[in-house]
């Protein structure tokens, strides 16, 4: 059984090493081996040690427990922009609690204070184009509203597809 909390500086180490190694899984290709190999770590653990200190007003992390133990965390920044409305920055479910709905839940209260906070607006993500998670967006009602290029944290580009829903009721309990 999972629950779900707001996220806060003392789950900023846990945070950035799940983030960490759910990146060593799933973007080879995307991101240099050498940023992966030996980076990823030390760039996610200030990364998060930042958020998590001085959050934006728009911010919210939510984590997924289990005894305990973080399982997944999302990012979420409401009402981001004024195209594509609130942005959904991370994702990010333990390999060893993935296909067990941690994700869905994740997604599920992100709706729910979107719903509350920011209303007025749709919802995206970026999700790199070789990305397995691609399905389980397209299964929450995402569409792929066309190829995004940016920045890697390790400087290459990426290609990524933004996937967009119209309003933050994209998902119910």
């Amino acid at each position: 059984m999972f629950t779900f909390r707001k996220a806060d500086i003392t789950d900023s180490q846990h945070i950035a090493n799940l983030h960490a190694a759910s990146w060593q899984r799933t973007y080879r290709g995307n991101f240099s081996d050498a940023y992966l190999d030996s980076d990823v770590f030390s760039e996610r653990q200030a990364a998060w040690k930042s958020r998590l200190t001085n959050p934006s007003e728009n911010q919210n992390v939510i984590i997924a427990e289990t005894d305990s133990t973080i399982s997944g965390f999302l990012c979420v920044f409401g009402g981001f922009d004024s195209e594509g409305g609130s942005f959904i920055d991370n994702l990010h479910v333990s390999d060893t609690c993935q296909g067990q709905g941690v994700g869905t839940g994740l997604m599920i209260e992100a709706s729910a204070w979107l719903q509350k906070y920011f209303n007025d607006c749709g919802v995206y993500l970026h999700v790199w184009e070789f990305n397995s998670a691609l399905h389980f967006y397209k299964q929450l009602g995402g569409r792929n509203t066309g190829i995004v290029e940016e920045e890697n944290p390790d400087g290459s580009v990426g290609r990524y597809f933004r996937m967009a829903w119209d309003n933050p009721a994209f998902i119910t309990r």
